[in-house]
């Protein structure tokens, strides 16, 4: 991974070094993270650091838009595209690790919108189908295309639905 020592050391800071400790400390993980993005070459990023249920630090650094240097902001949406993987996939394994859902349930009990195989609609698509990549559904690019953030095209809010 190209910037894996970036994300790395994002990491260890917001577990070794908490931002609460003092100013002094705040003061050099905004300095390490604004060199790091720089020598990267990385227009902009935000950074978040959580803690049980509570946001402790949340901050942007660089730029959203280089040209009119637009700041990147916690706010500023961003496509995430397969990286989110990665996160939910761990995210749902401990869940059911936890006991809290299992795999072969139909995924319409979790969403708040109805999801169906085309081919099959009268068979459930489960947790298991969708992180093996054998539920059925197949991308649609009109669909994806019209969902996906460019610039400053207006999107639709972020919403929230529990899986619990």
């Amino acid at each position: 991974m190209k910037h894996a020592h970036l994300i790395l050391g994002i990491i260890y800071l917001s577990f070794m070094a908490p931002l609460q400790s003092s100013d002094g400390e705040l003061e050099k993980f905004n300095t390490y993270i604004n060199q790091s993005i720089s020598d990267a070459n990385i227009a902009g990023m935000a950074v978040a650091i959580v803690s049980g249920d509570s946001i402790i630090f949340t901050q942007g650094y660089g730029y959203s838009d280089i040209q009119t240097k637009e700041p990147f902001t916690p706010n500023t949406v961003i496509n995430i595209a397969s990286i989110s993987k990665t996160f939910v996939g761990v995210a749902l394994m401990n869940l059911v690790e936890n006991g809290l859902i299992s795999l072969d349930k139909d995924v319409n009990t979790f969403l708040p919108f109805k999801v169906q195989n085309p081919h099959l609609p009268e068979s459930i698509i489960t947790l298991r189908h969708l992180m093996s990549h054998s539920s059925g559904i197949q991308d649609n690019q009109k669909v994806y295309l019209s969902s996906y953030y460019y610039g400053r095209r207006i999107h639709p809010p972020l919403i929230t639905c529990s899986v619990l």
